[in-house]
């Protein structure tokens, strides 16, 4: 019984990460869509200093 509890138990954790790991992709590639705008215009100067 207790193997059958253990194997419920490491499936939901298994989904709670991927839920964590998909939540912060999609934050991730937010940041990345709003920095481009940003880091297209500042990469000119940080190449020349």
């Amino acid at each position: 019984m207790p193997d059958i509890s253990f194997s419920v138990i490491y499936k939901e954790e298994i989904r709670a990460k991927k839920c964590i790991w998909a939540f912060m992709n999609k934050c991730f590639q937010q940041m990345l869509t709003i920095k481009t705008p940003f880091l297209n215009r500042v990469e000119p100067y940080i190449g020349y200093v």
